[in-house]
């Protein structure tokens, strides 16, 4: 799985999506930017941890409507990636990870009101 920097224009991507465009989720809100995509919390995040009755929410808590409808977590042995950083797909194909896992807990960060980027690092239909 490549997990450069090259735009998605040279990466053979079948982005669906144009830059500037977003899905919006209960928990969360994807926009859609080059190079990857920003998560921004919705309102609803602040209840999350009574709602899902976990202690330690992750992705498959913030994006369950997401992972309902078409998106599917991605285990990174599954596509030869060396990292334990969040990997999901879109329905498409397209892949997106958490490249600053070790450094920033994706849950807090969404809940102070910071934004989330997830790099575009392939699609597994190509």
């Amino acid at each position: 799985m490549y997990m450069g920097n090259d735009s998605f224009e040279d990466s053979g991507s079948t982005l669906s999506h144009g830059f500037n465009e977003e899905d919006a989720g209960f928990y969360v809100t994807i926009h859609y930017v080059k190079g990857g995509i920003k998560i921004k919390a919705t309102t609803n995040i602040a209840n999350i941890k009574e709602n899902t009755n976990t202690e330690y929410p992750r992705i498959r808590e913030l994006m369950e409507d997401f992972l309902n409808n078409g998106w599917e977590e991605v285990r990174p042995e599954t596509v030869g990636a060396l990292t334990s950083g969040e990997i999901i797909s879109t329905p498409n194909g397209n892949l997106y990870w958490h490249e600053r896992y070790q450094i920033e807990d994706m849950l807090e960060e969404l809940q102070q009101g910071n934004e989330v980027f997830m790099q575009y690092g392939g699609n597994l239909n190509v």
